[in-house]
């Protein structure tokens, strides 16, 4: 059976760096980058796509830009059939659960897997991982209190390896942290 043809969005952020190397020795995938926001892409031929594109900023532009992004992609996919989407999501969509102050970036990211819940009710054969990556940044340390929420580039290639292989309809949230050596 041959290898499912997969997008990466976003290949050029700290994430789609990181990934970009082992997916294309492992299945041969295409990379995407430039600017979402004002435009729907084309992903004709794409039985799954990786979504990491988007913006980091703390502030209701970068927020409202992740908005503008978000659906360019979902009717990227819905135009196209792609029948699974892997989302960069951060473990900060749970800001009010795991202590941290609410933030427009955490607000977005949240909103983002509503959005997700809609595009896999409209079909239900679709599959969509909705990964709350932790703290990603290669050779940095977060402050200690952040430690458990560290996400080692082992830890990265194990989730989107799973996620890859996850067979399950409809959303499905994991918290992507930790170290898998």
């Amino acid at each position: 059976m041959p290898h499912p043809r997969i997008l990466v969005t976003g290949s050029e952020g700290r994430i789609g760096r990181s990934i970009s190397g082992w997916l294309q020795a492992a299945n041969g995938i295409d990379l995407s980058s430039g600017d979402l926001s004002d435009l729907v892409p084309d992903f004709s031929g794409y039985d799954t796509v990786i979504h990491l594109a988007g913006s980091l900023t703390e502030d209701i532009d970068a927020a409202e830009q992740n908005q503008a992004i978000t659906f360019n992609v979902l009717r990227a996919c819905r135009k196209a059939g792609v029948g699974k989407l892997i989302w960069a999501s951060s473990v900060r969509a749970d800001e009010p659960l795991i202590g941290l102050p609410v933030s427009w970036y955490g607000a977005s990211k949240a909103a983002q897997e509503a959005y997700l819940r809609a595009w896999v009710a409209e079909v239900p054969s679709r599959i969509a991982v909705a990964l709350r990556f932790g703290h990603f940044c290669p050779g940095s340390k977060p402050a200690a209190e952040h430690e458990i929420l560290r996400l080692t580039e082992s830890g990265l290639e194990y989730w989107v390896s799973r996620a890859l292989s996850h067979a399950a309809c409809g959303l499905t949230i994991w918290h992507a942290t930790g170290r898998h050596d």
